[in-house]
């Protein structure tokens, strides 16, 4: 019997279809979804999309997780085979964290940074060696670097990556 793989994927709502980040973003979910991952984000637009678009593309399952604080009447994009409707922000991140041990996060705002500081606070919590997160971008490196060097977080399980070449890379030595 095969084990079913879940990742959860956090990015950007607001993200224009014709930037880098974009296809990036269509490039990872098709690999996650080759690798035989089951794609989850929050189910909307932007890289969320992107995401959803690249793990259908490659004949993969794909996961939205709608909020009715986020918009009460969006069914999400196109790409999402199943969708989940949570009623309020907090029930959502539960939904897209629990029990799930591989996130990739993309370019985002403050919703995205949210997203990285409850996984960071789960696994200083409960002390996981088993969780990974893949966070792409140097934005996010330089935000989180300051951040964790200030507060003297652990964040081992973090791997910080370039580029969705320099993620492909490092995904494959690592798992």
């Amino acid at each position: 019997m095969n084990e079913i793989k879940d990742v959860t994927f956090f990015g950007g709502g607001q993200n224009d279809r014709t930037t880098q980040e974009y296809a990036e973003t269509i490039l990872i979910g098709k690999f996650l979804a080759e690798k035989g991952y089951t794609v989850s984000s929050g189910g909307y637009f932007g890289l969320m999309e992107a995401v959803s678009k690249g793990a259908q593309e490659a004949g993969g399952e794909t996961i939205g997780c709608l909020c009715d604080d986020v918009h009460k009447t969006s069914i999400g994009n196109d790409y999402l085979k199943y969708r989940f409707r949570n009623k309020t922000i907090c029930s959502r991140l539960e939904t897209l964290t629990e029990d799930t041990e591989l996130f990739v996060v993309q370019k985002g705002s403050v919703g995205t940074l949210a997203e990285i500081m409850l996984v960071i606070n789960i696994v200083t919590l409960s002390k996981s060696t088993d969780i990974k997160m893949f966070v792409l971008g140097s934005l996010w490196k330089k935000v989180l670097l300051d951040i964790f060097n200030e507060l003297g977080v652990y964040y081992d399980f973090i791997i910080f990556c370039d580029d969705y070449n320099d993620f492909e890379i490092k995904f494959n030595t690592l798992m």
